[in-house]
């Protein structure tokens, strides 16, 4: 039988990782503004809550916007304030930390998620695994099962531009291994290639560190490896989505079937954009439009639909295996 993300038994409440210590959901930074039906925005590499600016101005009227920094994507000094652990998180645990901070703000309706870049990998998990928390979904660019459908999308992300943050985490976390004055020299070189790096792309937050790279490395050393594939089982997500992408890029971050799968569902829509990754800042107000209108359509009503195809298996990246022990 496959494995299922939904499965409630996999994991007692958040103690997913024993090894490091983790015991309760830490909280997350989390702004909010208008009333009404929660959407709960989260965003991804590099970026923070900021860059849902331009949907919260349209949609505040409406909606309650609540939008979410994730851990260490708001600098340093925050990440300390909410005794974030250094290493960051994995994909499951940070599903559960979801879960457990949309409980404690957003009350017992279950919320509509608005999800970017590693968002949507974070929100699908979530969605699979509380499935009470998720009305429907709003995806952005990424889908599943994103560049991990096969190993030269895998090798050409890996050569464009993985590699310079995956390159500052390992840096940071082996500094900080050997201790003062590796550490502080190491944590310097680190932020200064991270920021760099979106200075050169002209996106992500100004307060980013390359503490923030975790998602690199859990994606590349535990999906389909360590931990259980995050493709396997169930299409995600299981409740109505509307998925908007960006078409000027040098690759999908979502595979052609899954795409015609989510076509061929009645509570689902398929929206490309002619955008880059960043569409709902480039082009944002189709995105701001196409968000609301789909928003106000009625009985979006869906059963969960299941895919054996072996299309969308993970594709192990495991030769980062041996650094493991150093991060």
């Amino acid at each position: 039988m496959p494995y299922q993300f939904g499965s409630q038994n996999l994991v007692p409440k958040f103690q997913i990782n024993p090894r490091l210590g983790v015991t309760q959901a830490p909280r997350l930074s989390i702004s909010s503004c208008g009333e009404g039906e929660v959407l709960f925005f989260v965003h991804g590499w590099p970026d923070d809550a900021s860059v849902w600016r331009a949907q919260v101005d349209r949609l505040k009227d409406k909606y309650q916007c609540k939008c979410v920094t994730m851990p260490h994507f708001g600098g340093r000094e925050s990440a300390i304030a909410l005794q974030h652990r250094p290493q960051g998180y994995s994909f499951e645990e940070m599903a559960e930390i979801l879960a457990d901070n949309i409980r404690r703000d957003c009350g017992t309706s279950p919320v509509t998620l608005v999800l970017h870049d590693w968002g949507c990998v974070w929100g699908f998990m979530l969605q699979t695994r509380h499935p009470d928390l998720v009305k429907r979904i709003v995806a952005l660019d990424v889908g599943l099962p994103s560049c991990m459908s096969g190993f030269e999308k895998v090798s050409v992300a890996l050569l464009t531009y993985q590699f310079w943050p995956l390159t500052a985490y390992f840096l940071l976390r082996v500094s900080a291994r050997l201790g003062s004055p590796f550490r502080r020299w190491g944590q310097a070189v680190a932020d200064w290639m991270i920021r760099a790096f979106t200075k050169f792309i002209g996106y992500g937050s100004k307060r980013i560190t390359a503490d923030a790279s975790y998602p690199y490395v859990h994606f590349l050393t535990g999906l389909g490896f360590r931990e259980p594939k995050l493709t396997a089982g169930a299409v995600l997500p299981s409740c109505p989505c509307l998925f908007m992408y960006g078409k000027r890029k040098p690759y999908m971050f979502h595979s052609a079937a899954w795409e015609r799968h989510l076509r061929s569902r009645s509570d689902c829509e398929v929206i490309p954009v002619n955008a880059g990754h960043w569409l709902q800042v480039q082009k944002a107000e189709l995105v701001n439009h196409a968000i609301e209108t789909w928003l106000e359509k009625k009985d979006m009503g869906a059963a969960p639909h299941m895919c054996q195809d072996s299309r969308f298996q993970a594709t192990s990246c495991i030769f980062l295996r041996a650094y493991m022990p150093w991060i």
